[in-house]
């Protein structure tokens, strides 16, 4: 069986919904979730969405209308 993960697309931080509503979970490294889960790669699906510290990071580019061609540069956060 397969899991559906969300996973922050620019910090790659996974959200862990267990124990609470669908998308109230915690934001977590993705090696400790993969670990604390016992989950092997193949077992997992990602669906690619924002942590709420890189949605607040990086808002203004997100929601400019000329977005990725002109914002600045994409850049993992620490």
């Amino acid at each position: 069986m397969r899991s559906i993960v969300a996973m922050c697309c620019f910090c790659e931080k996974v959200r862990d919904d267990t124990g609470t509503e669908p998308g109230g979970g915690l934001w977590q490294d993705f090696k400790f979730y993969m670990g604390t889960h016992m989950l092997r790669p193949e077992e997992v699906m990602f669906s690619h969405t924002y942590c709420p510290g890189c949605l607040s990071h990086y808002r203004d580019f997100l929601t400019s209308p000329k977005g990725a061609t002109k914002g600045p540069g994409i850049e993992k956060r620490p």
